[in-house]
């Protein structure tokens, strides 16, 4: 089985699409946009006709995505119940990539949790254990911050949209050659 997303930036303009449906609970606060940065590398490589990504590193970056909550949180008054098999294959993790043209540490917080990866040359994949509040990442090379931030939404243990949000949010911080070092 091949699994296949459609992304499009929601309500950007009246050309591109509305949120559909009611599923604006599901959508809203929750941009995907740090997945089409990642993919650009991949994208590039297969319409040249690649068997690799890695040549097509052109912009460092570190992307980032999370569910708004930990599967076992409970919502009593989402109508449709718990979404069962969701609530049994999702990993309560806070996922991490870097593209990079020499290798650097990238530094994941999720609450409590702190870990630091040495990420190589080309494209790596990290998840931490999820823990509630805001996730920061910081991406250091030679000493030097190249690429840091937080999310655009924290991880919480509250139910607020009374209904089960199984979606991620996802961001992405591109390196900058900036004087503090730092991507906002």
């Amino acid at each position: 089985m091949v699994q296949r997303h459609l992304f499009v930036i929601l309500g950007a303009s009246p050309l591109m699409h509305a949120v559909p449906g009611n599923s604006s609970s599901y959508v809203t606060g929750m941009p995907h946009d740090g997945w089409l940065a990642i993919a650009q590398p991949f994208i590039a490589a297969y319409k040249a006709g690649a068997k690799s990504e890695v040549d097509f590193v052109e912009t460092e970056l570190l992307g980032y995505w999370h569910r708004p909550h930990p599967r076992a949180m409970l919502c009593p008054f989402d109508p449709a119940g718990p979404p069962l098999d969701a609530m049994q294959w999702a990993a309560d993790a806070v996922f991490a990539s870097t593209s990079l043209r020499s290798p650097a540490n990238l530094t994941v917080t999720s609450g409590n949790n702190s870990t630091t990866h040495l990420m190589q040359a080309g494209i790596n994949y990290i998840s931490v254990p999820m823990s509630l509040g805001t996730p920061s990442f910081q991406l250091e090379r030679d000493g030097e911050t190249i690429a840091s931030g937080n999310s655009s939404r924290a991880i919480t243990d509250v139910c607020s949209e009374i209904l089960y949000n199984f979606n991620f949010v996802t961001g992405s911080f591109a390196a900058s050659t900036a004087v503090n070092g730092t991507s906002t």
